[in-house]
């Protein structure tokens, strides 16, 4: 082998600081991409403690009740029965989500028109879609209201709650909020109503509700109305954007729309 050239020992010098300067990139490309991933973990793993330390410690739960109106399958409570030949209408709804409200408080007093003249039955199937973000404050409203079931008060119980609803989204109701609602439902025993609800006596009615809507794939978006034929199963679905989209509807748009999905 010959002696190397100046030539040629430039050339290999030369080389070597390409190698090197690749390997520095390589080395940045490579930090970055790891600095980048730890970053998204700690946000991850930072929203993920701050939702959890959030959650409520759970309550242990106590006797069960039997819950009056609840449905023949226990997929929701009966806010009405259906007359022979009527349609039932079928309510999904999560008491933390706005639209769900919105929903409530326009079709509401309509629902409530209706049933007074025979012309439907209601059933409603409490979910919670919410609690999946940061707190558990759906599914205590679903026990404060099956346990108002119970006390003979569902439905203005359902009626004070929308009306409590936090005007932010995902900050929940307090259990002292909850039971405040009392003062409004002038119940016979409040005492009995406090104990459903702080031994959550209802737990096992409103899980049914919960699993019975995740198996059927209702739990994926709220609120949902649908019109059930005479065995209970879903029929269609009414158009929420449509009826109350441009303007307020009225008794006979709501009928028309609950008949057209039957």
């Amino acid at each position: 082998m010959g002696k190397p050239t100046p030539a040629s020992r430039r050339a290999a010098l030369q080389a070597q600081r390409e190698a090197a300067l690749a390997a520095q990139r390589r080395g940045r490309i490579i930090g970055a991409v790891v600095g980048a991933t730890l970053a998204v973990l700690l946000v991850a793993g930072g929203a993920w403690w701050w939702n959890q330390s959030r959650k409520p410690a759970p309550v242990p739960v106590g006797k069960q009740l039997a819950v009056p109106n609840a449905s023949a399958k226990g997929e929701g409570i009966t806010l009405a029965k259906t007359p022979a030949g009527k349609p039932t209408l079928v309510i999904y709804e999560d008491y933390q989500c706005p639209w769900c409200k919105v929903a409530h408080d326009a079709l509401g007093p309509l629902t409530t028109k209706l049933v007074a003249k025979g012309e439907i039955g209601v059933e409603v199937r409490s979910i919670t879609l919410l609690d999946r973000a940061s707190n558990d404050s759906s599914y205590r409203a679903n026990v404060g209201a099956a346990c108002a079931d119970v006390a003979g008060a569902y439905d203005r119980y359902r009626n004070a709650v929308f009306a409590k609803q936090p005007a932010k989204e995902g900050d929940g109701y307090s259990d002292e909020l909850l039971k405040s609602l009392l003062d409004t439902l002038s119940l016979e025993d409040p005492s009995a109503f406090t104990q459903c609800y702080d031994q959550r006596q209802t737990h096992d009615a409103v899980t049914t509700v919960l699993d019975a809507a995740r198996a059927a794939d209702r739990d994926t978006s709220s609120p949902q109305y649908w019109v059930a034929d005479d065995s209970g199963a879903l029929k269609n679905q009414l158009d929420l954007k449509a009826l109350m989209g441009e303007k307020d509807p009225t008794e006979a748009d709501y009928l028309a729309a609950i008949k057209a999905a039957a």
